[in-house]
């Protein structure tokens, strides 16, 4: 928490990111290992308890097998998990390299353990599937026109959409209306002084990568008031989005696709 609280303030996240991300990797694998044995001995997925370190007592060697020692780890893994995501954030949504380094390796065990349904872990799910470098065929059917864009940073499909049409429309490639500019500043603007209250409503935010919702737990990622991650899971607890400080669009080439009929 204090080396993410670092980055928050101005740390190198590429510093920091080794021994924060490695630290989430290993509970979130402990926490899956916790829910198997836990599960092997119980009664199934429905059985796995909340965590809450009220777990912890005198039979919990017997129920998950091995020595006290290692039964201990294996359930502060489960009750603690969600403690690593807001530093986890502060690395993460400050560096793209971070991401490339790190995020696949993570994100598998990450959403494994949100299915289990008993940790609110949208916000790092949501980080670790943000889109950097990503080539991306555009079509737009009115006029038959196909872009080859490259994206960067994209964290929902808000933000996607928006700039998207900020660059098409906006920069004269195809006809139609730009987007308010209260949206462009909410899709780019770093500054979280700026940012509506978390209970305004808003466009879709179901992910580029997954095109599935965030749910209605945790981190509702409708809008990019987010500065960085600690803007949305800070240290301070709070939650509200999250995303990078901007997206990015290249566009790389433009050419008649297909019959505009």
């Amino acid at each position: 928490m204090a080396a993410g609280f670092c980055v928050e303030r101005g740390a190198d996240p590429m510093a920091c990111a080794e021994p924060i991300l490695g630290g989430v990797h290993r509970d979130l694998l402990d926490a899956l290992e916790f829910a198997r044995r836990w599960t092997t001995t119980g009664g199934g997925e429905d059985e796995l308890p909340e965590p809450d370190e009220k777990i912890i007592d005198d039979a919990l060697p017997a129920r998950l097998g091995g020595d006290v020692y290692e039964a201990t780890r294996l359930a502060l893994a489960w009750c603690s998990v969600e403690g690593w995501q807001p530093p986890a954030l502060a690395v993460l949504c400050r560096s793209a390299e971070v991401r490339r380094r790190y995020a696949s390796a993570i994100l598998p065990s990450c959403r494994e353990l949100v299915a289990l349904e008993r940790h609110d872990l949208t916000c790092l799910a949501y980080a670790l599937a943000v889109l950097d470098d990503e080539p991306l065929v555009v079509l737009h059917k009115p006029t038959g026109t196909g872009f080859e864009v490259r994206i960067g940073g994209i964290g929902d499909n808000f933000q996607l959409h928006t700039l998207l049409a900020h660059v098409l429309v906006g920069g004269g490639y195809v006809p139609g209306t730009t987007p308010s500019a209260e949206s462009v500043r909410l899709a780019t603007d770093p500054d979280p002084a700026h940012a509506p209250g978390p209970s305004r409503p808003g466009p879709s935010n179901s992910s580029p990568r997954t095109a599935s919702g965030s749910g209605t737990r945790g981190c509702p990622t409708t809008y990019r008031w987010w500065r960085d991650a600690a803007c949305s899971c800070s240290t301070s607890r709070r939650t509200s989005a999250v995303g990078t400080p901007t997206g990015s669009f290249l566009i790389s080439r433009a050419r008649p696709s297909w019959p505009a009929s």
